[in-house]
C-alpha cells in the first residue's frame, strides 16, 4: 500500500554508492527505496570551508552530475521524498 511504502521510505535515507571526477564533473550514484528528490555537492579547502556549493542534475538513473571549478574535498548529499539525507565524502 501507500501507506507501507511511504513508512519504509521514512526509515530508509538514501545511499550514494559512488562519487567521480570525471572532465571537470562530479558524478555521484545515489539510489532510495522510492526516490532520490535532489544531490547537492560541495567543495571543501584544506580547512573544512565550504569553496563552492550546486545542486546537481540527474543525468541518468541513479547518476547525478553537477560542473565544479574548484579542487578539494568533496561532500555528496542525496535527499528522498521523504526529507532524509545520506551522505558521502570523496577526497580523490
Amino acid at each position: 500500500s501507500a501507506y507501507n511504502i511511504a513508512l519504509s521510505d521514512w526509515f530508509n535515507p538514501p545511499v550514494i554508492h559512488r562519487i567521480e571526477r570525471v572532465d571537470g564533473r562530479i558524478r555521484v550514484q545515489a539510489s532510495d527505496n522510492v526516490m532520490v528528490t535532489k544531490v547537492q555537492v560541495t567543495v571543501l579547502d584544506g580547512e573544512g570551508k565550504v569553496v563552492e556549493k550546486k545542486e546537481a542534475v540527474q543525468m541518468e538513473k541513479d547518476w547525478w552530475e553537477v560542473d565544479l571549478v574548484t579542487d578539494g574535498k568533496i561532500l555528496a548529499e542525496a535527499w528522498d521524498l521523504a526529507g532524509n539525507v545520506g551522505v558521502m565524502n570523496y577526497e580523490g
